[in-house]
């Protein structure tokens, strides 16, 4: 047996490998980088990106609310001051202004035809069927007036307009 070792031994070249640290002292975590510790308080760089990128996306939200919000102020502002088209009270106010009531107040006392003008009582409308009530003081008459021989020659005229208008009553 001792020659078949020999002979292995003899055969087989041995090689040496040369380590910085001895074999038995190399363990698992010594092989592969240890991540550093960070202590409370302090952010990785990834997610600090990540958290600017969140706050740059809040701040335009938050910038197209408060444009809105303006918009929707203007808005009903001229609503109530009585612009004739409510768009054209924002062209007129400037970002910078504060006090969109006055603004818009001095607008409409400058530029006149940008309000509504005043509006007129609705009329009712009338048709064939349903002619208009006269407001005139046009008297009415009976049928028993009517039927008068002497009241019909002497008011003939005024019976005819009556009857027209629908001022006869039984």
């Amino acid at each position: 047996m001792e020659e078949n070792q020999n002979q292995n031994t003899a055969t087989t070249p041995q090689t040496t490998t040369t380590t910085a640290a001895p074999a038995s002292t190399v363990t698992k975590s010594d092989a592969q980088p240890q991540t550093p510790v960070i202590p409370d308080g302090y952010v990785k760089a990834e997610e600090l990106n990540t958290l600017r990128s969140q706050l740059s996306e809040i701040q335009t939200q938050l910038a197209t609310e408060k444009a809105n919000v303006r918009q929707a102020s203007i808005h009903n502002i001229a609503t109530r001051l009585g612009f004739n088209d409510v768009s054209d009270a924002s062209l007129f106010v400037g970002s910078d202004v504060t006090d969109i009531e006055g603004a818009l107040a001095t607008i409409l006392e400058s530029k006149p035809y940008l309000k509504k003008a005043a509006s007129t009582p609705a009329v009712t409308p009338t048709s064939p069927t349903n002619p208009a009530r006269s407001t005139s003081q046009a008297p009415t008459f009976t049928t028993a007036q009517i039927a008068d021989r002497s009241f019909w020659n002497s008011n003939k005229d005024a019976i005819m307009r009556a009857v027209k208008e629908g001022r006869i009553t039984s």
